[in-house]
């Protein structure tokens, strides 16, 4: 068992991170990422520069931290919303779910596009290999979905459909968001998953 302080340390120091990753995912934001600079996040985060340095290497460091922090939060709001009922409910239920969580993050999602263009092989180069594994286990989630969803014949197909389902849910989005007056989140919601929805075959 670890004694006390060294439980109290590792407390101190994941709490530490927690308020700097805070800190600049909001300059992030409000700048982007080249506009962002370590001063700006120490500033914001109320810590000498030489504190941050300690903490992270630098800016590239805290952009892929956060980014991983924002996708792990994402895929719990996608399980929050999938885990019970009908597979094709909780398929809308995803779909619908998204544009929700989208609508209110509107600004991590376009620092996402920033980030990778929205293409999911860029994930792994900008973002590092844990948001990479953290977009392959969406995947495989929205996969075992599909599979169970799909009529027998067409279940070798559920990670071509995953594919489909998860990148057409991006570029929708990214659609949706550019638009400089979008509509209500739930009115494009319904109208992705009515095109979704013959993904599965008739009703």
């Amino acid at each position: 068992m670890e004694p006390s302080s060294t439980r109290r340390k590792i407390h101190e120091r994941a709490f530490r991170n927690a308020w700097l990753l805070d800190a600049a995912e909001a300059v992030f934001l409000e700048r982007g990422f080249a506009g962002a600079s370590m001063q700006d996040i120490a500033r914001r985060s109320e810590v000498a520069l030489g504190t941050l340095y300690k903490a992270f290497s630098g800016k590239e460091e805290l952009f892929v931290r956060v980014m991983e922090r924002r996708m792990d939060r994402f895929v719990e709001a996608v399980r929050g919303v999938t885990s019970e009922g009908p597979p094709l409910a909780r398929i809308e239920r995803l779909v619908r779910g998204a544009f929700d969580y989208f609508a209110a993050e509107a600004a991590f999602f376009r620092l996402y596009l920033a980030a990778t263009q929205g293409f999911p092989w860029e994930i792994r180069s900008r973002l590092g290999e844990k948001a990479a594994a953290r977009y392959e286990e969406l995947i495989g989630e929205v996969e075992s979905l599909c599979r169970t969803a799909l009529p027998p014949a067409r279940r070798r197909s559920a990670r071509v459909v995953a594919l489909l389902l998860v990148g057409g849910l991006n570029a929708a989005m990214a659609e949706w968001l550019g638009r400089k007056t979008p509509r209500a989140p739930a009115s494009v919601a319904r109208e992705v998953w009515s095109n979704v929805r013959r993904l599965f075959g008739p009703p």
